[in-house]
């Protein structure tokens, strides 16, 4: 690819996350991911460009100069340095594909290609395009691949706009000043060439090829080979075992190979460096920072707006606690504090043993040896934590605290709101204290006290819950049907994501986290990218135990030592070793063959006639035709009534209607015939259609009728879709009752090639 463009990693290396694909998508001096639960991003994120927004099942991203974009359920949305638009997105219909520039985006959708973003070159400004399949944007220039090859538009100074002639190019990656493409007679490069970049070296059967700023890279039976510039060993390629995907970034590269994911080149702000979230064994959340342990090491991440996420150096960190804008935790060293210390919340006193530490607004507790000890912040007593016979468990609210001790739950502090009333409890087990409230667990359940302001102590009927904890001004517990929150909603914190197996809950101010097994997950607010979990998680099943270690990844009851497709729960086994499985193959003991098309009994490879409409397959492919497709033929039956290459409402729909209703002569054909019509004679159509009246059966209800198959057909042509589609234009004996049923039979009727 190239500089500031979107690039796009298949992950296919099963030791490593599984025969699944994953995306991954490197800019300037940031990457991003998506796993099998989110957009993850990492490196610079001096304008937010890896602060991902809230998304709904992202399928593809794209990272530009300092900006992301992600294509999810909702349409496209970017984020980052706006400077020239580009985050701005304009209004898009169904769009399936995108592409970031230097400054600029570009995405398809159902008008075509669309751009926006700076313009000086023009690289936003559209041509003409034929039938769009995908685009790429480079430093000032864009690329797209149509029907009639590649088309470049945009800054042309060096020539990286005017596209050489190519044979049936598949690939097009557009570079900072240069663009390559792939066709049939392999890699091709033009435009600016001061390291040599469009100089393609000797190469066997290349495959696949992207363009960084002023290098490229290219896949081909050797494996990875790179050229042009190399100051930061951007073409310097490691050992590789079968790599499957390449990527460039600005000056970076990264690729999928046997030993999983591989970059190289640039890292000054740890672009290459793929975060993976493994075995996380606590997480907490602050007021916009979160913190956990994750592998022995210790991850903060959001607001460091008081160096709250500047983690200093710990040796085998065991507990950490997160207060508004400062973190605690517990290491070889002790306990360490770092961010804010408005009122000495980090100054640590003298501690014996500590074993747990937790952060309040802007004080501290530790539960040490010899009881509780807190500081900083005092204004209301909640750091003077009382004597407590066996304490076992502390929490740290805004201005008050609370213990679980041998006389049950203890809370100091500020009370304006009675949070430091303990109701009667049942041996209590644990003990949160919110903002203005507090929660707890005993063997009656969850009870919650203080302020309700937002219905936060009115718990909700739990089964079996195991874990209380409060926020701000909203709770959550953890039960037998997964995580359940209540209490104020503003920010979503009550919206938890889809979860499998969650413990380890917490709750921050206005946001909460949970460990699911092997990974994380975080909702609420999102203000700083405290919920943005910086790891990529690979658990294809999302069953909480990551693909690495989980031994059912596709949870079908058959281990994956056993499993032919250990990531395709539908499949099993494939008798025959031809790569398809038995349920999907036709013919699942015989390894030359897997498709029945015409349902014959003989498969699609030695059938000389493979969709059954009696013209042979090597004759459809001279006329263009295609041979899976028993309704697409030059002798069959289509609805391209007129013949003039294209079906629309108002002269095929047309000319069907009025033959149903009985017209003839011209008065079947006047005004229903396109300007290019080759069938234009009123008796050839008549009889056409006449030797064709079976396929005039829209509904299937055994007859023919302008009021039902006519209609259908035109209402189908104008666009019609769903109930306005068939309403009142069904037989009474249809067997074609759906919207889809008839778009499906219509569809497959239309000429693509007549």
């Amino acid at each position: 690819m190239r500089r500031h463009n979107l690039w796009l990693l298949a992950v296919l290396a099963a030791n490593y996350v599984g025969g699944a694909d994953y995306t991954v998508a490197g800019g300037d001096a940031h990457t991003c991911a998506i796993d099998d639960f989110a957009v993850v991003c990492w490196g610079s994120n001096e304008f937010g460009q890896t602060d991902v927004p809230a998304l709904t099942n992202p399928t593809m991203v794209a990272t530009g100069d300092s900006y992301t974009c992600a294509l999810h359920d909702e349409g496209v949305a970017c984020w980052g340095y706006n400077g020239s638009g580009q985050t701005t997105v304009p209004g898009l219909t169904n769009p399936t594909h995108i592409s970031a520039g230097g400054f600029h985006a570009c995405a398809l959708d159902d008008t075509g290609a669309v751009c926006w973003g700076w313009n000086e070159e023009g690289q936003t400004t559209v041509p003409v395009l034929t039938n769009p399949q995908t685009l790429d944007a480079g430093g000032m220039h864009t690329c797209a691949l149509d029907d009639t090859g590649i088309v470049c538009w945009g800054y042309d100074a060096y020539g990286q706009s005017a596209v050489p002639n190519l044979q049936n190019p598949t690939k097009v990656s557009a570079g900072g000043l240069h663009t390559c493409g792939l066709d049939d007679s392999g890699i091709h490069c033009w435009g600016y060439n001061s390291e040599r970049q469009t100089e393609v070296p000797s190469l066997s059967r290349p495959k696949d090829i992207t363009a960084g700023w002023d290098f490229n890279c290219a896949l081909d039976d050797s494996g990875a080979i790179c050229w042009g510039f190399n100051e930061h060993e951007q073409t310097t390629v490691p050992a590789l075992t079968n790599p499957t995907k390449i990527d460039a970034g600005e000056s970076h590269v990264c690729v999928m190979a046997n030993e999983g994911f591989k970059c190289w080149g640039w890292n000054d702000s740890g672009q290459t460096e793929i975060p993976i979230l493994s075995n996380p064994t606590q997480v907490r959340a602050g007021d916009m920072h979160t913190c956990a342990i994750t592998d022995g090491e210790l991850l903060c991440w959001g607001s460091n707006d008081y160096g709250q996420t500047s983690v200093p150096r710990l040796t085998v960190p065991s507990w950490v606690g997160t207060g508004d804008a400062h973190s605690c935790a517990i290491a070889h060293e002790g306990v360490k504090c770092w961010g804010s210390n408005s009122d000495g919340q980090t100054d640590i006193p003298s501690l014996t043993a500590a074993q747990q530490v937790e952060g309040g607004a802007f004080h501290s507790c530790a539960l040490v040896e010899d009881g509780i000890t807190c500081w900083g912040d005092n204004s209301d007593g909640q750091s003077e934590a009382p004597e407590l016979s066996n304490p076992t468990q502390i929490s740290a609210g805004a201005f008050h605290s609370c213990a679980v001790a041998d006389s049950g739950i203890t809370c100091w502090g500020f009370n304006g709101d009675s949070q430091t009333d303990t109701p009667i409890l049942d041996s209590p087990s644990q003990v949160s204290a919110g903002g203005f409230h507090t929660c707890g667990l005993d063997h009656a359940g969850v009870s919650c006290w203080g302020y309700n302001g937002d219905g936060q102590t009115d718990v909700p009927a739990l089964s079996n819950p195991t874990e209380v904890h409060a926020g701000d001004s909203f709770s959550c517990a953890i039960d037998d049907t997964g995580v359940v929150c209540w209490g104020n909603n503003e920010f979503n914190q009550l919206m938890t994501p889809d979860l499998l197996s969650p413990n380890k809950l917490t709750a921050g101010r206005f946001h909460g986290c949970t460990i699911r097994g092997t990974s994380i997950a975080c909702w609420g607010r999102n203000s700083a990218g405290q919920t943005n979990v910086p790891g990529v998680v690979f658990d294809r099943d999302r069953d909480g135990v990551s693909n690495r270690l989980d031994t059912d990844n596709d949870n079908d009851g058959t281990l994956d030592d056993l499993d032919a497709f250990p990531f395709n729960a539908s499949e099993t086994e494939d008798t025959d070793g031809d790569g398809v499985g038995d349920n999907a193959d036709v013919f699942p003991e015989d390894a030359t063959e897997t498709l029945d098309t015409d349902g014959d009994g003989i498969g699609d490879t030695a059938d000389t006639d493979d969709d059954g409409d009696e013209v042979t397959d090597d004759q459809e492919a001279m006329d263009g035709t295609d041979p899976l497709n028993r309704y697409d033929c030059s002798s069959c039956f289509h609805f391209d009534i007129d013949v003039d290459g294209d079906t629309t409402a108002l002269t095929d729909g047309l000319l069907v209607l009025r033959h149903l209703f009985g017209f003839t002569g011209t008065t079947l054909t006047d005004g229903a015939l396109a300007s290019s019509a080759t069938r234009s004679d009123g008796e050839t159509i008549v009889s056409y259609l006449n030797n064709n009246t079976e396929n005039l059966d829209i509904d299937g209800d055994g007859s023919t009728s302008a009021l039902t198959d006519g209609l259908l057909l035109l209402r189908y042509l104008f666009g019609f879709d769903g109930a306005t589609l068939v309403d009142g234009a069904l037989g009474d004996s249809a067997t074609r009752e759906t919207a889809e049923d008839i778009k499906s039979y219509i569809q497959a009727r239309i000429s693509t090639d007549t």
